[in-house]
């Protein structure tokens, strides 16, 4: 059988051992680790390799030591796959699938005849094939696991720890006290004789974390691990140089020996390390030796590789995905798939990119892709099917490597449409004027001095129009400029409207328009400047004072307070309602003093004492002059963070009449009484984060969180991007660390913070974080009838009210740029997943009863790591940003899409 020298990007399978090179040293140790371990955790980052480490390179090892009567056990290499309605085969089912269906009776039927255990099947196969029953148990795609329902995986843990650990059950012991006399004295010993089943679990970085699911039985989990690491250079160069130049026997090779000048390794192994600076992976690795062999060793029947030879390589992963693309189908077909994967499993630009992810029923429904094309582009390792928490599969793209061609791809095609739109609206256009032309033709050979007339009376009329019309055509020209984004134009033209013409209701109407369109699409400064012209260019009314204090106060949440002292002074000059202004005078004053701005707190509270004309002495205590500010002004004092939620009853879970399709989990929807408590506007900031870094940094409760790892920082760091969004500097002089925060993300929410981090933060604010009652009831709008029906949190269409994978771009956003609910609570669906204080069990609600009220519930069983997560994220779809929806991960675990909010119960 003709076989390739390199397989390319999918795994190597155990009959290309001959060709599986670079891995030997992970397989010596794998293999001495088998030895000394009965259960072994195999993991690394997708792609380095860990399905060909298990199928070229362990189980042929394996196999040779039995053969020279080194090792005698037999690998048993197992996959879940992912479950689905469709198929239900339960883990435990399909482990024992692996092995010979065991019909004979044995002598187990006599103690335990309806025992279906893993330790009874396997028990059963010692006794039929004594000289085969000893097993490793290679695990591949482990993460597949915990797709299926919760008692399945919980009943694969304890009977996996069972055959691993158990010499006999006690159940067995118990059975053979009461009939022992049934069995025969070699019976008897081959009862006793122990089990020798090993087992490696692979599993990718990004899901280990699942593994604390398992560990109460399985305790080698969370401490016997294997790190795959990516290849080193020396690695690399054997698993490129070896293949070309092995001449194995029994195996016929499409391409003879080859062999690669040092010149042009030396440009493969730096394109892959990107000049040393890069991790080599195994699939890009194999990518490009594939391309060698088959374009230019096959191709060109080249016997040595030299570098000009090689070519741009970063057109390598390009000429794969054209290439594969166009073997498929018919043009229509190929339409379909670079759709699907160009605009649906990509998010983003070159610059700013990511993968995303959709599950079978959305690629067919919205790319007309059937599950058999699905299934050839799964083959052809383009895109990757992984394993849904929910059940059955999610399909992305199969590597980072082939984002910067997809992206290209999409950019030529995105120019070649526009091309093409183009070409047809100006062939419309010919063809519009040549019928216009004709018709014009046909017109004045019928009245040429009727026509005449009527061009002489538009002609005067438009030189003698009145204001209005004028006022108008720049009112729809300003508009057209605002539709397009050019927000600056728009500006420049609202201002010369606003010099010359008399409708001034329409001149703040226009100015008001202006700035929501500049707020929708993130121009804050254009927004801001917006407002301010207009209550210059005109007396604003009280509609118009009403927007201006509501964007004025934004701009204070999102901590602008440069916007904020122009606001004050605009309000100050126009006369506008004295009780507003000294509300933002405050409420400013207490936002900076809550990130601990402390010089710009004062700076208003004594603004705000000067225009009042007051005399007031300040102390040193910054809060306590706040206060006593609140109350000379007869002001209530308040924090503009938060929200009083009144506390009441209400029905908490899943509406089946309006959610058919949540998770068992949110059933029965049964009656919750709480108290009143106050709760975060938002969720908590970058901003607010670094304050509460910056007050404890030299506490010990610092150093836990530091050592933890439950923050993220960059010290001095150039990087951009969100992961660098908080730098820790470090103080020349004094040495001492500070913390700020980069101020283009002051005002997006704190995200990659595990549930510690942010309870260290809530409590440092005398709160703690929301039970899982307390935020579904505040996300219902606490005893407001009108939220308690909505499906999201402010109403039923979630475009409106939050940011979730259909509208985000996928990124997170700044705070309260969505619709609230009743209660002024922003981004409660999508933005950002936010910790609750709950554990996670999926029977909670279970063991309530329907008809009594529950009091401040929660769930406090600490001692089981998983965490209640609500709310949905920019990441994920619609379903799970609906009110009732709950998950659940590790709470030492960090992500960019996970973040929290306040909550504070009354004294």
């Amino acid at each position: 059988m003709l076989t390739y020298r390199y397989p390319g990007p999918k795994p190597f399978a155990t009959e290309e051992a001959d060709i599986f090179f670079g891995r030997s040293e992970d397989v010596e140790k794998l293999m001495r680790r088998i030895q000394q371990e009965q259960l072994l955790v195999l993991y690394g980052k997708s792609g380095l390799g860990k399905s060909s480490l298990l199928n070229a390179g362990l189980i042929p090892k394996i196999h040779e030591q039995r053969k020279i009567g080194e090792l005698t056990y037999h690998p048993l290499s197992i996959r879940f796959n992912a479950w689905t309605e469709e198929r239900k085969e339960r883990p435990v089912t399909r482990v024992k699938s692996y092995l010979e269906d065991i019909q004979q009776s044995t002598y187990l039927d006599k103690l335990l005849p309806d025992d279906k255990s893993l330790w009874g099947y396997f028990k059963r196969y010692q006794m039929l094939h004594p000289l085969q029953s000893d097993f490793v148990l290679l695990f591949d795609q482990f993460e597949e696991l915990f797709t299926f329902p919760e008692d399945q995986i919980q009943d694969f843990r304890d009977q996996l720890s069972e055959l691993l650990y158990a010499r006999i059950p006690q159940r067995y012991r118990n059975a053979y006290k009461e009939k022992k006399g049934r069995l025969t004295e070699e019976e008897q010993e081959a009862l006793f004789k122990p089990l020798n089943v090993r087992a490696i679990l692979a599993i990718r970085s990004d899901r280990m974390h699942e593994l604390g699911e398992l560990a109460d039985k399985l305790p080698a989990i969370l401490r016997e691990r294997y790190h795959l690491q990516p290849l080193s250079l020396a690695q690399a160069q054997a698993a490129i140089v070896a293949p070309a130049e092995q001449q194995a026997e029994g195996i016929d090779f499409y391409t003879p020996t080859f062999s690669y000048h040092p010149q042009a390794l030396t440009q493969i192994l730096d394109h892959l390390s990107q000049q040393g600076k890069a991790e080599i992976e195994s699939f890009q690795l194999q990518a490009i030796c594939q391309y060698v062999e088959r374009s230019l060793v096959k191709g060109k029947e080249l016997k040595e590789i030299q570098a000009n030879d090689l070519g741009e390589l970063s057109q390598v992963f390009k000429n794969y995905y054209d290439e594969l693309v166009a073997s498929l189908g018919t043009e229509e077909v190929q339409a379909s798939v670079r759709s699907l994967i160009e605009d649906g499993l990509i998010f983003g630009t070159e610059e700013n990119s990511r993968r995303v992810s959709l599950i079978a029923e959305q690629i067919q429904v919205r790319y007309k892709i059937d599950l058999p094309l699905l299934n050839q582009l799964v083959d052809s390792h383009i895109i990757r099917r992984e394993p849904d928490v929910r059940g059955g599969f999610l399909y992305e793209l199969a590597h980072d490597t082939l984002m910067a061609p997809v992206l290209a791809a999409r950019e030529r095609r995105k120019a070649r449409e526009e091309r093409e739109r183009l070409e047809r609206e100006q062939a419309k256009a010919l063809l519009e004027e040549k019928k216009r032309r004709d018709r014009l033709t046909r017109i004045i050979s019928i009245g040429g001095v009727i026509i005449a007339l009527q061009v002489m009376l538009i002609t005067w009329a438009f030189r003698n129009q009145g204001e209005a019309q004028a006022n108008a055509k720049v009112s729809e020209a300003t508009l057209n400029f605002l539709v397009q984004k050019d927000f600056s134009t728009g500006l420049r033209n609202l201002n010369i409207a606003a010099e010359k013409r008399w409708d001034k209701s329409q001149i703040l109407y226009d100015y008001a328009m202006g700035y929501q369109r500049a707020f929708d699409a993130d121009s804050m400064e254009i927004g801001a400047q917006m407002l301010i012209k207009a209550t210059q260019a005109t007396v604003a009314t009280d509609s118009f004072q009403h927007i201006y204090f509501q964007a004025a106060n934004y701009y204070r949440d999102i901590f602008r307070f440069d916007w904020v002292d122009t606001f004050l002074m605009v309000a100050q000059d126009q006369a506008f309602d004295e009780e507003a202004t000294t509300a933002l005078y405050l409420s400013t004053a207490f936002t900076a003093r809550w990130v601990r701005e402390d010089g710009i707190a004062r700076k208003y509270m004594e603004e705000l004492v000067a225009w009042k004309e007051r005399k007031m002495e300040f102390t040193n205590d910054l809060d306590s002059d706040l206060e006593a500010l609140y109350e000379r002004l007869a002001i209530p004092y308040q924090n503009p963070r938060e929200v009083l939620v009144a506390g009441g009853r209400f029905m908490m879970g899943r509406d089946t009449l309006r959610e058919p399709d949540g998770g068992m989990d949110e059933l029965p929807r049964h009656p919750v009484r709480l108290d009143t408590f106050w709760m975060g506007k938002y969720e908590v900031t970058w901003k607010e984060y670094v304050a509460f870094l910056n007050a404890i940094k030299d506490t010990l409760d610092f150093d836990r969180l530091y050592d933890e790892r439950w923050i993220y920082w960059e010290r001095d760091s150039a990087e951009t991007g969100m992961y660098a969004a908080i730098l820790r500097i470090q103080d020349s002089t004094s040495g001492m660390d500070t913390f700020r925060v980069r101020r283009e993300y002051e005002a997006y929410p704190v995200s990659r913070v595990s549930w510690y981090g942010a309870r260290a933060y809530a409590q440092w604010r005398e709160g703690d974080l929301p039970t899982e009652a307390q935020w579904e009831y505040a996300a219902r709008g606490g005893a407001s009838p009108s939220d308690t029906s909505w499906i999201y949190v402010g109403g039923n269409e979630l475009d409106k009210v939050g940011w979730y994978r259909d509208n985000s771009g996928g990124h997170v956003h700044f705070i309260g740029k969505k619709t609230s609910n009743d209660l002024g609570l922003y981004d409660m669906s999508g933005n950002l997943w936010e910790w609750c204080l709950d554990t996670y069990d999926v029977d909670f609600y279970a063991q309530f009863a329907r008809d009594s009220t529950l009091y401040n519930p929660i769930d406090e069983n600490y001692g089981y790591r998983r965490v209640v997560l609500r709310g949905g994220s920019w990441s994920y779809y619609h379903d799970l940003s609906r009110v009732a929806a709950r998950v659940r991960d590790l709470d030492g675990f960090r992500y960019d899409d996970v973040g929290f909010r306040l909550a504070r119960n009354l004294p």
